[in-house]
């Protein structure tokens, strides 16, 4: 996140993204296992009322014409 160093979570762990933190990319360090990766984000309702869903999440230009499978 934003310039920090490479970050890997073990089964079970968590991190913390404080307000206007720049998180880059999440990826799957297990070439066996599924990522599960449940997120929570705390927001003003009138944000998503007023921008849906994705005014919560910013593409930075290099990712955005990755495609992620949905299932």
């Amino acid at each position: 996140m934003n310039n920090d160093p490479t970050l890997v979570l073990e089964r079970g762990e968590t991190w913390y993204e404080a307000p206007g933190c720049h998180h880059k990319i999440s990826m799957n360090a297990s070439d066996t296992e599924d990522l599960v990766l449940l997120a929570t984000f705390v927001v003003e309702t009138k944000v998503v009322e007023e921008g849906g869903f994705g005014a919560l999440v910013q593409v930075d230009e290099e990712y955005k014409d990755l495609e992620f499978p949905t299932s």
